[in-house]
């Protein structure tokens, strides 16, 4: 397992999606049980910990030592050997998943550097 020793992160990686309550009603439908937040009359925010682990199935997932947190997937971590690369790559699997899944495209929290 990646993370029984020390493992780097910079917290929280994605933003939770905001989503127009129009698709927020297709995607419950779909995946019932999935919270929301309400942000005005046409918006609610979804917990992106949710999708990645109960619609992607995400949570703990690891390639070529980076991967996300086997207790909260929001968070990305990495071996000491992980390249920025390889964090970025993973990043954006991540995220086609998502996308693949849910037609949501997820923003990062963080701030990319150029791999």
């Amino acid at each position: 397992m990646l993370f029984r020793s020390m493992y780097g992160t910079a917290g929280s990686f994605w933003k939770n999606p905001h989503i127009s309550t129009r698709v927020y009603t297709e995607l419950v439908a779909k995946y019932p049980g999935l919270p929301s937040f309400v942000v005005d009359t046409t918006t609610v925010k979804i917990p992106l910990a949710w999708i990645l682990d109960v619609v992607c199935g995400l949570k703990g997932y690891t390639k070529d030592g980076v991967g996300l947190f086997h207790k909260q997937p929001l968070v990305l971590v990495a071996s000491k050997q992980s390249t920025s690369k390889q964090v970025y790559d993973f990043s954006l699997e991540i995220a086609r998943t998502v996308k693949d899944k849910t037609g949501i495209s997820i923003e990062p929290e963080v701030e990319h550097l150029r791999p």
